[in-house]
């Protein structure tokens, strides 16, 4: 049986690949070392934590794209792409504003305690929208709290909200929106590309035409190599900014000091390593 899905054997690409994934892996181990650095009693109030949690998650998704990247599975990193764009521009739109910081961040808590909220309520057998959603979600999937635990629950959350809202005065769907004017451009032009993928929209781009015979594309094949060279300096230029912006927040001068320095040190790889994907040619 002939499989559509295989790895390129050419002892050269897949030393370009491990090459890249140990690239992609050093970035992140980086911003695993300021997290450790971060990540101390003295950041106890409310937002600090959530752009810890924050950062944590975008750390997450970097080593979810070296593990793609790893394994040749690069096409597919897509829509850990987008996740990992609207995490840094999450984080960059908190540190923009130092007077708004600590409102912008309380904005994701109450958004996180929002949508618990929301389910505690539809999960009440006393609630309107109580048997719509069972039926959604099914009797195997369905909670057993009686009324009462449910009610606890989300009272407690509610007053969780109602103390947090005395310092957040930030619309949550005005924050969306600004997002997205932080970065017009990759918004226009690669978030919709990338968004294909997450959609299930990209699925009739999954063959190519060689003598007039339809064939499948290899998912182990990258689109092309512009497109990887792409993703390189744009996972770098972003966890960079991120970086930045917790030295000067979190950190010391000698912190942002070495990370200049480190940061010099790795545009110097990525500009050997995205010189050699540009010489990559694909059948």
């Amino acid at each position: 049986m002939d499989l559509f899905i295989q790895e390129i054997e050419d002892s050269g690409y897949k030393n370009l690949i491990e090459k890249t994934a140990s690239h992609i892996d050093e970035i992140c181990v980086y911003g695993q070392y300021l997290l450790n650095l971060m990540n101390t009693n003295n950041n106890n109030n409310k937002s600090d934590i959530v752009i810890l949690l924050l950062f944590r998650d975008l750390l997450e998704t970097v080593d979810g794209i070296q593990s793609l990247f790893k394994s040749s599975s690069i096409n597919i990193s897509d829509m850990l792409f987008i996740n990992m764009f609207e995490l840094s521009l999450s984080l960059d739109y908190i540190f923009l504003d130092k007077e708004l910081l600590e409102a912008r961040a309380l904005s994701y808590d109450v958004t996180s305690i929002h949508e618990k909220i929301t389910l505690y309520e539809k999960l009440n057998t006393d609630n309107a929208e109580h048997e719509n959603f069972r039926k959604i979600i099914g009797e195997d999937m369905f909670n057993h709290l009686t009324p009462e635990q449910l009610n606890s629950l989300a009272e407690n959350l509610r007053s969780i909200v109602d103390e947090t809202r005395k310092k957040d005065a930030i619309n949550l769907r005005g924050r969306q929106r600004h997002l997205r004017d932080l970065e017009p451009k990759w918004y226009l032009i690669l978030y919709s590309q990338w968004s294909k993928k997450l959609n299930g929209l990209a699925s009739m781009e999954g063959f190519k035409s060689v003598d007039n015979e339809a064939i499948l594309e290899n998912p182990k094949i990258p689109k092309n190599p512009q497109d990887v060279i792409i993703k390189i300096g744009l996972l770098q230029s972003l966890m960079n900014s991120c970086y930045i912006n917790i030295c000067k927040y979190f950190l010391t001068d000698k912190d942002s000091e070495n990370l200049a320095i480190w940061y010099r040190e790795i545009k110097e790889k990525e500009a050997d390593i995205s010189k050699k994907w540009s010489k990559v040619k694909f059948c």
